[in-house]
């Protein structure tokens, strides 16, 4: 069974022994990273160059799941809060007030 996240644009899938993941960048394209979770628990050694086959196989099952549940695709984190703001407004929430925000 396969274990998909998506957090802020930094993204992963954990699939048996393996666990690919991306982080984040404004500038750049997403670059995968592949680890064996069973090896390397602290994430030291990047196999991504070693297993272009896995990495493909989990980014399609991470692409797939993304699609299924509406992952927004992040251009940048500006644009992302002015998405927010209105929702913020609409529910009366001011600028410098301190909420937990939930996004579906």
């Amino acid at each position: 069974r396969a274990i998909f996240w998506e957090h802020e644009g930094n993204k992963a899938v954990r699939y048996g022994n393996y666990k690919l993941v991306s982080k984040w960048s404004k500038s750049a394209e997403y670059a995968w990273e592949l680890y064996n979770m069973d090896l390397d628990r602290s994430e030291t050694k990047d196999l991504s160059g070693e297993l272009p086959n896995k990495v493909q196989e989990l980014e399609l099952m991470w692409l797939s799941w993304a699609k299924k549940v509406g992952v927004r695709n992040w251009d940048t984190k500006e644009q992302l809060n002015e998405n927010r703001t209105p929702i913020l407004k609409e529910n009366g929430i001011e600028k410098g007030d301190r909420v937990c925000i939930y996004l579906p």
